[in-house]
């Protein structure tokens, strides 16, 4: 790792730490603005997290990560989503996924995911590409992408 450290070739520059910093400090904004995402009780992390796709036919680089919101009948957890699928895609073209099915004992499947609000306005162009095309959230290169269900209106 040292040489690499000291290769003058391989140093990032001002503007690629600047876009580092700004794009950690939006997933905090993110973490901190989705109750879904900041799970603290281990119970609830067994109950409403799961990874679908995983296994060994899973693409090489991808891990999708979907947390759902309580039953309607119960407290929710969040007061905005329904749920949250997170996609984590290390590969260097784009990647279509399908849209994971959402737990029938939770909250969810209700509407349509789309790309959670803060990264709609996001400063990195790649993660505003990332979109909802029929049954597949589309990610682009080395991009973590965060889609939102909204909660279904209870009426």
């Amino acid at each position: 790792m040292r040489p690499l450290l000291r290769d003058r070739e391989v140093r990032p520059t001002v503007e690629m730490v600047e876009a580092t910093k700004a794009k950690f400090c939006e997933l905090l904004r993110l973490r901190r603005s989705t109750a879904l995402i900041g799970l603290h009780d281990a119970k609830h992390i067994k109950e409403k997290v799961n990874f679908p796709g995983c296994g060994p036919l899973q693409k090489l680089g991808l891990i999708v990560m979907q947390i759902c919101n309580d039953a309607p009948d119960k407290p929710m957890l969040c007061s905005s989503f329904a749920r949250v699928v997170i996609v984590f895609w290390a590969g260097f073209e784009t990647a279509k996924v399908s849209v994971p099915r959402a737990d029938p004992r939770l909250n969810g499947g209700k509407l349509p995911l789309r790309l959670h609000p803060l990264q709609q306005e996001s400063q990195d162009s790649m993660t505003r590409d990332a979109h909802l095309d029929g049954e597949h959230l589309v990610i682009p290169p080395q991009t973590t992408a965060v889609f939102v269900e909204p909660l279904a209106d209870p009426k």
